[in-house]
C-alpha cells in the first residue's frame, strides 16, 4: 500500500525575550542598528521578540519587533553571536516585565530565550496577552537610552602625595579655578573650544606632560580614585566637578559647599558614581603597585606582578596571551587593520604574526618539581622511590632521540599536561578522592615500568587516550580541562624544535609554529588546560616587531576590558601608552586610539593620557594639555599655566615642543655630544685644535656649530 504523504504543518512564529542582561549599550545597539543577536540557534525568521535589559535592579522592556532576514553583521563589542537578524523595532516607554513571573513559574526559562510555547496553552496565552497589552499602554515615546553626555571637568585636591592645594582642569570647554581661601569656584568659557573636535563618541581628550617625577602617573591614579565614589581611598579634602547637560555638579569630600560665579549643585561624595566606568592602561613596568579602586579596570603591565594573593605573574601572563588571541580573532582587530591601511595604503593590512614561538620550562625546573612530588605526594601514595624524577629523566632521553620529529611538540605537550596532574591535582585530591587517585597512579606506574625501551609515540598515545579517558571518567567535574588531550592527535600540528644554549639542566625546547587557525586553537586549548603555571610553555609571537607587539598588547587589553563595562560613559586613562613605539607610530598613536575607541567600546569615551612624546603634544591644542613641573628641593608637583608656555602646541614644531612642554632647558643636543663639542669649540676659539678635532667637526650635524668651527680653522671644506 503506497505511503500517504502528510503535508508538513509550518511552525508558528514563536514569542521570545531577548535579554541584554545589564548591558544597556548592547540594548541600544540592537535598536539603533535594527538588529537582534542570539547566543542560541533556536530563533527563526518571523519570531516576535521583546527586547529586555536589566536596569537599576529591574528587568525592563522598551522595544519589540519581528525577526526578518538573517544577516552577517556583529556590531556588539562583547562577543560574536551565532545568529543575527535584521529587525524593525517598535519602541515604547520602559516597563517592568517581572509581572510575568506571577503568571508562570517558568519565567526564568523565558528570560534565557525559550519560546512561550514551553508554557501550557492557557498560561502562554495569558503571558502573550499581558505583554501585548502592557506594551500598547506604554507605546508613547522612545526606548531606554544612554545617559546624556557627561564630562569629568575638574579635580581639586588639598593633599595627595607630592600634590598640595592643586586644581587640575580636565575640561576643554570650560576653564575652572578654585580659591581655597574664599571657597570660590570660578568657571569661564574657553573661547577657543571647538565642539566635537575629536570625533564621534569622544567627550574630550586631555594630555598630561612635563618633567620626570613631576607627578603624571600620580595624577592618573588620583583621577581613578576620585571616580570611585562612596569607597574612595582619599582621606583628605577634595572635590570633583562633572558637567552634566551643561550644568555643573560638584561632588565634595570633607569640604563645605562651594560658591561659584556660575550655577552649581553641591552634593556629598558619598553617593556612588553613576556616570563613568574607568580603565587604567599602562605599558610601563617599574614595579609600582597602583593599588587602584575596585571599580577601575586595571590593564597595566605592573598588574602582572601583583602579589596580593601570591605569585600571580604567570597567571596574568597566561590571561594576557589568551586576550591577545581573542582580539586577533575579533571584528575589532579587522577594524584596526583598516585604520592601518588608511594611514599607509602600502601597509600590510593583515599585520598578524607569522609565527608562534613556544618555549618549554627548563629541565632543571621540571626535575626539581618531580623531586618535590616524590618526597610528598608520591611517598603518601606508596609509589616507587624517586618515580617521578626517573620518569622525567627517561622522557628527556627520548626527547633528545626525537629532536627532529615534527610531532615532538604534541608529545611534549601531553607530557606537560600529564605532569600537571601529577604535581598539582593528585596532591590536592589525595584526601577527597584518595582511592580513585591511588588506583589511577597505580595504573600509570605499571604502564611506565618499561619506559626506557618505549617509543615516545607510545607514551603519547597512553597519555592522550587511556590516561585522559580515565581522568574524564573518574573525575568529570574536576578535570574537564583534560579533554584537551583528546584533541592533540587530531590537531594536525607540527613544529620544528631547537635546543637553546645554556647549561645541561637549564636547556629548553623551543618550537616554532606557523601562524594558523589550528595553531591558535592549540595554544588556546593548552592555556585553558594548564594549571601548574610554573611548568607552562612561554608563548611569544614571531614575525612582528616589538612595536607591533606593543600595539597588539595595548588594544587587546582594551578589548578584554569591554566585557566588564556597565555604564554608558567611560574614562580611559593611559599612562605612556606609546611607550616602545617607533616614532612613526607615535605620530599615529592618538589617531588610532580615537578611531579604535568607538569601535571597541561603543559608548562615550573621555580620554586622559600621560606622555613623554612631543608627537602627542602636537596632536592636542594647548587648552587640552596639563603641564606639570617638579619643584626642588622636595619634588613637589606644580602646574605650569598654559599662558606661560610659548607658542601653540597643535601641529607644533617637534623640537620646540621638546623644549617647552618637557622643560629641557634650552638644549636639543644629547649630553654626550655636548661634552665633546663644547671643548672643541673652545679649542677652535683659542686656535689650538688637533687633527682629531678637524676630523670630528666635519661630522657635527648642527650646521651653525660646524660653520663656526670651520671659520675659526680657516677651512673651506664642507
Amino acid at each position: 500500500m503506497p505511503k500517504i504523504r502528510v503535508p508538513r504543518i509550518p511552525e508558528k512564529p514563536a514569542i521570545r525575550f531577548l535579554h541584554c542582561s545589564n548591558n544597556v549599550v548592547n540594548y541600544n545597539i540592537c535598536i539603533d542598528k535594527g538588529l537582534a543577536g542570539f547566543t542560541i540557534e533556536n530563533p527563526k525568521e518571523g519570531d516576535l521578540i521583546y527586547l529586555l535589559v536589566r536596569k537599576s535592579r529591574k528587568t525592563i522592556c522598551g522595544a519589540k519587533g519581528v525577526l526578518k532576514t538573517k544577516v552577517n553583521k556583529n556590531p556588539w563589542p562583547d562577543r560574536e553571536y551565532v545568529k543575527v537578524f535584521s529587525v524593525d523595532w517598535e519602541t515604547c516607554e520602559e516597563f517592568q516585565v517581572n509581572a510575568v513571573a506571577k503568571i508562570s513559574s517558568s519565567f526564568s526559562q523565558l528570560l534565557h530565550g525559550k519560546a512561550l510555547n514551553i508554557l501550557n496553552q492557557k498560561k502562554g496565552s495569558q503571558v502573550a496577552e499581558w505583554l501585548d497589552k502592557t506594551f500598547a499602554e506604554n507605546s508613547v515615546s522612545s526606548s531606554v537610552r544612554p545617559e546624556p553626555s557627561v564630562e569629568l571637568s575638574y579635580i581639586w585636591i588639598h593633599e595627595f602625595r607630592n600634590m598640595v592645594n592643586l586644581g587640575f582642569n580636565i575640561s576643554a570647554k570650560n576653564i575652572f579655578s578654585y580659591d581655597r581661601s574664599s571657597n570660590l569656584l570660578t568657571i569661564t568659557q574657553n573661547e577657543r573650544y571647538i565642539p566635537n573636535f575629536f570625533g564621534e563618541g569622544i567627550i574630550n581628550v586631555t594630555g598630561i606632560v612635563g618633567q620626570n617625577g613631576a607627578g603624571k602617573t600620580n595624577l592618573l591614579e588620583l583621577i581613578n580614585y576620585c571616580l570611585n565614589e562612596g569607597n574612595t581611598k582619599l582621606g583628605g579634602q577634595f572635590f570633583v566637578v562633572y558637567t552634566v547637560r551643561e550644568k555643573f555638579e560638584v561632588h565634595g569630600h570633607n569640604i563645605n559647599p562651594l560658591t561659584s560665579n556660575k550655577g552649581i549643585s553641591f552634593q556629598s561624595f558619598e553617593a556612588t558614581n553613576k556616570y563613568f566606568d574607568s580603565i587604567f592602561l599602562s605599558n610601563t613596568f617599574d614595579g609600582r603597585k597602583h593599588d587602584l579602586p575596585k571599580k577601575t579596570i586595571d590593564r597595566s603591565t605592573n598588574r602582572f606582578f601583583d602579589n596580593k594573593f601570591g605569585e600571580n605573574f604567570l597567571t596574568n601572563y597566561k590571561s594576557d596571551i589568551q586576550d591577545q588571541i581573542s582580539f586577533i580573532n575579533s571584528p575589532q582587530y579587522r577594524e584596526l587593520a583598516k585604520i592601518e591601511n588608511q594611514l599607509d595604503e602600502y601597509a600590510d593590512i593583515n599585520f598578524r604574526p607569522t609565527e608562534i614561538v613556544v618555549t618549554s620550562p627548563t629541565w632543571g625546573n621540571i626535575l626539581n618539581r618531580a623531586r618535590d612530588f616524590d618526597l610528598s605526594t608520591g611517598n603518601k601514595y606508596g609509589l616507587e622511590r624517586d618515580w617521578a624524577k626517573k620518569f622525567c629523566q627517561n622522557f628527556r632521553r627520548l626527547v633528545n632521540k626525537n629532536k627532529k620529529n615534527f610531532k615532538l611538540i604534541l608529545y611534549f605537550t601531553s607530557f606537560l599536561i600529564f605532569l600537571d596532574f601529577l604535581l598539582n591535582e593528585a596532591d590536592e585530591l589525595r584526601d577527597s578522592q584518595f582511592l580513585a587517585t591511588k588506583k589511577l597512579l597505580k595504573k600509570v606506574t605499571n604502564f611506565f615500568s618499561e619506559i626506557k625501551t618505549m617509543p615516545i609515540e607510545v607514551i603519547h598515545e597512553f597519555i592522550s587516550r587511556d590516561f585522559a579517558q580515565t581522568i574524564d571518567a573518574e573525575f568529570p567535574h574536576n578535570f574537564e580541562r583534560f579533554r584537551f588531550l583528546h584533541s592533540l592527535n587530531d590537531s594536525g600540528l607540527s613544529g620544528l624544535p631547537s635546543l637553546d644554549e645554556g647549561s645541561h639542566t637549564n636547556r629548553k625546547l623551543k618550537f616554532t609554529l606557523s601562524y594558523s587557525d589550528s595553531s591558535l586553537r592549540f595554544i588556546r586549548g593548552y592555556l585553558e588546560a594548564a594549571t601548574n603555571l610554573n611548568l607552562t610553555y612561554n608563548i611569544d609571537w614571531g614575525g612582528i616587531s616589538s612595536g607591533y607587539k606593543a600595539y597588539l598588547g595595548l588594544f587587546s587589553r582594551l578589548h578584554s576590558a569591554t566585557k566588564e563595562l556597565k555604564n554608558n560613559s567611560l574614562i580611559l586613562t593611559i599612562d605612556e601608552g606609546d611607550l616602545y613605539f617607533h616614532p612613526k607610530w607615535q605620530t599615529e598613536f592618538l589617531f588610532k586610539t580615537l578611531n579604535m575607541s568607538y569601535t571597541l567600546f561603543n559608548r562615550s569615551v573621555q580620554l586622559i593620557l600621560s606622555t613623554h612624546s612631543p608627537f602627542l603634544v602636537s596632536d592636542l591644542p594647548k587648552s587640552n594639555l596639563i603641564f606639570l613641573r617638579k619643584e626642588e628641593p622636595y619634588g613637589m608637583c606644580r602646574i605650569v599655566e598654559n599662558n606661560l608656555i610659548e607658542g601653540e602646541t597643535f601641529g607644533g614644531n617637534i623640537g620646540e615642543l621638546y623644549l617647552d612642554a618637557f622643560f629641557l632647558k634650552g638644549s636639543l643636543v644629547s649630553h654626550f655630544a655636548v661634552s665633546k663639542i663644547r671643548p672643541l669649540v673652545q679649542r677652535a676659539k683659542e686656535n689650538r685644535t688637533t687633527r682629531e678635532d678637524r676630523i670630528l667637526y666635519q661630522q657635527i650635524g648642527e650646521r651653525l656649530v660646524r660653520n663656526f668651527i670651520q671659520q675659526k680653522l680657516g677651512d673651506d671644506k664642507n
